[in-house]
């Protein structure tokens, strides 16, 4: 097998779930954390565990819905391939649901 570690946000992060689309691609959903902000992440490896630089540009991809905190914590793909990503965001009113999709 293969160990893959992936610095998302430069802080913690944190993987939650995943899926495996049609070509064998591994989609991870969770948090990234830089020093001061959490985000939803998502990142995209190939079938052997490298990144996938067509996704965003580096393979990640992170989501500031209100800059309170986003926690990504499952992820699906719709009937055309994209991927849909569900959580909780931190507002000025309290915790509500977050939802995410990127195009494949």
């Amino acid at each position: 097998g293969k160990v893959v570690e992936t610095d998302v946000g430069g802080g913690d992060d944190f993987a939650e779930g995943l899926v495996v689309d049609g070509a064998g691609r591994i989609v991870v959903v969770g948090r990234a954390t830089s020093s001061t902000i959490l985000d939803m992440a998502l990142v995209r490896y190939r079938p052997d565990g490298t990144l996938e630089p067509s996704f965003d540009g580096d393979g990640k991809l992170t989501a500031d819905f209100h800059g309170k905190g986003e926690f990504g914590q499952d992820v699906a793909l719709d009937a055309e391939g994209r991927i849909v990503a569900a959580g909780y965001t931190g507002t000025a009113s309290g915790t509500e649901f977050a939802l995410m999709r990127a195009n494949p």
